[in-house]
């Protein structure tokens, strides 16, 4: 089983990532506060954190910087011109490409 943290201040968009990526092999858990996850975190970490960039508690970025070691960080914006010195799995444009995200979940599950 993959379990996936989705972080998102906007609770539609954890909704529709929650609807479109829950499978048999894929376990999705949404979150609208950055600190709510970190804190599910610490005590029971996903294998894949999704973040969007902008939200109010703190940045995406900030957000990968302080979760687990071991968890797999993916960046979410519609900004074009996002750069960090934090080693992202990937950069992903909004709007999502669900293609794309499938991809990322089968090569984790091979």
């Amino acid at each position: 089983m993959l379990r996936v943290f989705y972080v998102d201040d906007e609770s539609d968009l954890c909704d529709l990532f929650a609807e479109l990526f829950t499978a048999g092999d894929v376990e999705v858990r949404t979150f609208t506060s950055p600190l709510e996850a970190l804190q599910v975190m610490s005590q029971d970490p996903p294998d894949f954190l999704f973040s969007d960039y902008r939200m109010p508690e703190m940045n995406g970025i900030e957000l990968a910087k302080r979760a687990p070691e071991k968890v797999r960080k993916f960046l979410i914006t519609g900004e074009s011109n996002i750069t960090s010195d934090f080693k992202f799995e990937a950069i992903i444009r909004k709007p999502l490409n669900s293609k794309q995200l499938k991809e990322i979940f089968s090569s984790a599950n091979s």
